[in-house]
């Protein structure tokens, strides 16, 4: 809480005339694949800076079994996608591109950078894990 008694900490409702979408507010509030993963795992990693370089997503992949992790520095709409990205990996789904991350945590246009961020990093992160598959790596 607050010094006026306003829960501040996790799990916090959305404030109201928020900027941010109910989907974005929870995965930036309560993330579950936040990194980085414990040492000794099987892992893949990619990181992206923003064009202005304000934001930051590094992602861990484990192949087998899927497991994702992030770390982020920017803001709710980076963060928010960034945990989808890991979510859809662990559940078998394909992961979004900059577009369908926007349209599934319903985001403004105007936000599109932080997507595009996180596609980035994430696309690294396939590329790296197809050439460590080829070389038997991991």
């Amino acid at each position: 809480m607050d010094r006026n008694g306003r829960d501040r900490g996790k799990g916090a409702a959305l404030p109201a005339h928020s900027p941010y979408s109910a989907a974005c507010w929870r995965r930036f509030r309560e993330p579950r694949h936040v990194g980085p993963p414990a040492p000794g795992q099987a892992m893949v990693t990619a990181v992206a800076t923003g064009r202005a370089d304000d934001a930051e997503v590094r992602f861990w992949l484990q192949p087998r079994p899927r497991a994702a992790w992030f770390l982020a520095h920017g803001g709710p709409w980076l963060v928010a996608a960034a945990e989808l990205c890991c979510e859809s990996w662990q559940a078998g789904e394909p992961v979004p591109d900059a577009h369908g991350l926007s349209d599934r945590l319903g985001a403004p246009p105007d936000r599109l950078d932080a997507f595009i961020t996180v596609e980035d990093a994430w696309q690294a992160l396939l590329a790296r894990l197809q050439q460590q598959t080829a070389n038997n790596e991991v």
